[in-house]
């Protein structure tokens, strides 16, 4: 059996990272060791048409597909010869019955397109296969599995007596009305044994909703760590946090939710919590009653009855939960059935190989339904010979190994500000967060991110600069203690030469501060830095770390469209945009080419426009603005975290010509050419100084356009590009491309990875 490739069009949100179901179904499964040896992945949030032999598309992608884009989509995998796969996990068809805010017209057709267009379906439960029979004869039913790697051992440590019973649920914003409908019988097992328990939500609403919902309950909302939010970080924090006695899993029976998985029981096992799962089809076929759960019809007496039973009973509460952990590790993890879903992309790029050689289809059945809007309320019976899914047979493959090495476990104690939320700083998403969860990375590190180190069992530890804004050389000298206890490696992360940049500030960093960090590079097994000036720097201060350089990457997934309108210019339409995005700590390189600026601005005037992102420090670098055709852009403050400011920035900007002055001191000489990276991402003709960030990437004239710290030089550089058009243009794109070729994680993320690991294993 040779090896297929295979690519996914994920789904996404608004941040343009991958929803959890895509994580789940799709991203774990085939990047899975189990896996890797019969199937090539690559993967996205699009598809270029690139030589495949599966084309994955995931649930509806996003809510702004639309008919020509998945036209357009469907095309390119024909081209390629790609078998075209519709993979869902959840009945959308009915879906407007329990949502009727949520289905349109569009997303209607888009939908039945897709369906029709599908050489094969891949979905969760046989419930799901037998509603989408009528558009496909060719359904493989693959169920949910979780990937080991990502889990923590159960809490082991029982409960003191006479304490409240942590009860727990965990469930998305749609599961609201599900949590509703247990809401009398959790009433009244509070009112018959008050302070029993104390019910902890994750997820389901916000406080404020869920305050409303829950009124008069003891309870407590548990929020996720914005560090934590992406699936494999959430299930290594959801089941390595939480210490649930028990947890409930209502679900309505609709029939939408029907055709839904099991996957909280999976959920509830790995964390090591005894389960009450509603009777219906979603648990009823795999939660074995009074095993490995508790399956309670949807009626408030028969919850009530099963809640007081698991809060009474200790005994019970311990074998459902050993129970459904063990069917967990047995039954439902990639460890073991990671080789189902190669049999399954396998069958269906079979079966659907002779299906275009017979001149069919997948979906030759598909023409027989109603109308779309008729079909997605569900009004559409189906017809009795599609009642069950025609059996696949399993073809024989070659034994696979179902064995991999465990993964060397990391503590990374990244850089935080002031206040209480720890939220990381951008710089730790950038060079530490973002790269060591991608997909990309591989499966060989687990990574576990925090504030504070508490993992005895790491096999290193990473240090994130100078890591909080209260350090000291007692919290140094502990952590040191701690990670030596513990045996593991230190590395140390720098992204800026901090050794020189009192020198320029003055304010930061103080002397107890350079002192630390001093201590830090002599104790430190490795330093990861982001630029070869850096690494010169710090090696004569670090004589027994192993230098681990490792240039900036974007993440990919973050990174929403390309370039300004097209609208002619100059300068007619609209004036041509020159972009600047900075922080506080900028001023100075800014105000090197506010004479250019000038200069260009009066020589066109009203042709030509600044826009200007970020933060200034000093009330003088305003002052110095002012007269210029100045717009001052700031994100939404909940866009503001790296996050959610990256898709903001790369999807709202549109600048012709982005500019990235940098002065000449020891400081910023040790710099990485990340700005040429986000100039790059927003479709922008860069212009840097001439300064060793940029001149070791950019290509002068071709990427971009390098430019001596003179303000005739970069007046003349900026006259060039504007007059220009097409030179502004081919740099624009030779820029992005080299970004997407070379720069991005899908590409660069395996690179921490092997750094890493070499430290480890060296």
């Amino acid at each position: 059996m040779r090896r297929l490739r295979v690519h996914v069009v994920y789904e996404h949100g608004p941040d343009l990272a991958p929803y959890g179901a895509a994580e789940v179904r799709l991203l774990r499964p085939l990047t899975h060791p189990t896996v890797k040896p019969w199937l090539e992945l690559s993967f996205g949030r699009l598809y270029d048409g690139s030589p495949v032999d599966a084309l994955i598309v995931d649930r509806l992608v996003s809510p702004r597909l639309g008919a020509s884009e998945l036209d357009g989509l469907i095309a390119r995998a024909r081209a390629a010869g790609a078998v075209l796969i519709h993979a869902l996990d959840d009945d959308f068809l009915d879906l407007g019955l329990d949502r009727p805010h949520w289905a349109d017209r569009g997303q209607a057709r888009t939908l039945q397109r897709l369906l029709r267009a599908a050489d094969g379906l891949l979905v969760t439960t046989q419930p799901l296969a037998g509603r989408l029979a009528g558009f496909s004869d060719t359904i493989v039913v693959l169920p949910n599995a979780l990937d080991e790697r990502l889990l923590a051992s159960p809490s082991a440590a029982p409960r003191p007596d006479g304490a409240a019973l942590a009860l727990g649920y965990m469930g998305t914003f749609t599961h609201a009305e599900d949590l509703a409908m247990v809401l009398p019988a959790l009433r009244a097992a509070e009112a018959r044994q008050p302070g029993r328990f104390e019910l902890q939500v994750v997820g389901v609403a916000d406080p404020e909703r869920a305050a409303a919902l829950l009124d008069g309950l003891p309870w407590r909302w548990i929020e996720v760590p914005a560090e934590a939010r992406a699936y494999p970080a959430f299930m290594r924090w959801f089941t390595g946090s939480l210490d649930w006695d028990l947890a409930i899993a209502p679900l309505a029976d609709t029939p939408f939710t029907r055709c839904k998985s099991d996957l909280k029981h999976l959920d509830y096992a790995a964390l090591g919590a005894a389960g009450i799962f509603s009777h219906v089809p979603a648990y009823a076929g795999t939660v074995r009653h009074a095993e490995t759960g508790w399956l309670a019809p949807n009626q408030a007496g028969l919850w009530e009855a099963g809640l007081e039973r698991l809060l009474d009973d200790a005994a019970l509460r311990a074998r459902l939960a050993s129970g459904a952990r063990a069917y967990l590790e047995a039954e439902r993890t990639l460890a073991r059935r990671g080789p189902d879903w190669v049999e399954a992309i396998h069958q269906l790029v079979e079966r659907g190989r002779r299906g275009r050689a017979a001149g069919g289809s997948g979906a030759a059945a598909a023409e027989a339904t109603a109308s779309p809007e008729a079909a997605w309320r569900g009004g559409t019976a189906l017809p009795a010979a599609h009642a069950q899914t025609p059996p696949i047979a399993r073809p024989q493959l070659p034994a696979l190994d179902r064995s991999s090495p465990p993964p060397r476990r990391l503590s990374v104690l990244y850089e935080y500000g002031q206040g209480q939320a720890f939220e990381p700083h951008a710089s730790a998403h950038l060079r530490l967060i973002r790269p060591l969860t991608h997909p990309a990375a591989g499966d060989r590190l687990e990574p576990r991110f925090g504030p504070r180190f508490d993992d005895p069992g790491a096999d290193l530890v990473i240090l994130d600069r100078l890591w909080r804004p209260d350090v000291s050389q007692g919290q140094v000298e502990r952590l040191l203690e701690a990670v030596r206890t513990a045996g593991a490696r230190l590395v140390l992360a720098l992204d800026d030469n901090l050794l020189d940049l009192r020198a320029e500030r003055g304010d930061w960093p103080s002397e107890a501060h350079e002192a630390i960090l001093r201590q830090l590079l002599i104790e430190a097994d490795g330093l990861m830095v982001s630029s070869e000036p850096l690494a010169a720097r710090l090696r004569l201060e670090a004589p027994r770390a192993r230098m681990l350089r490792l240039p900036n990457a974007l993440d990919e997934r973050l990174l929403g469209r390309a370039g300004p309108p097209p609208m002619a210019t100059p300068f007619g339409r609209r004036p041509l945009v020159i972009g600047y995005m900075g922080t506080a700590t900028h001023d100075e390189d800014l105000a090197l080419v506010l004479p250019a600026l000038r200069a260009v601005c009066a020589r066109h005037p009203g042709a030509v426009r600044i826009e200007l992102i970020g933060v200034l420090r000093r009330r003088a670098s305003l002052a110095a603005l002012e007269g210029l055709p100045l717009v001052l852009r700031r994100p939404h403050p909940a866009d503001a975290e790296y996050t959610r400011f990256m898709p903001w920035f790369t999807g709202s900007v549109g600048w012709d010509i982005a500019i990235a002055p940098l002065l000449d001191t020891p400081f910023r000489r040790c710099k990485s050419d990340v700005k040429f990276l986000d100039g790059c991402a927003v479709g922008a003709a860069m212009v840097c100084s001439d300064m060793p960030a940029y001149a070791g990437t950019v290509r002068h004239g071709e990427t971009g356009w390098l430019a001596e710290n003179r303000p005739e030089a970069w007046e003349e550089a900026l006259e060039r590009l504007i007059a220009d058009a097409e030179q502004r243009t081919a740099i624009a794109r030779a820029g992005r491309r080299y970004l997407m070729r070379e720069r991005v994680l899908a590409h660069r993320a395996g690179d921490w990875s092997a750094a890493l690991l070499g430290l480890l294993d060296g």
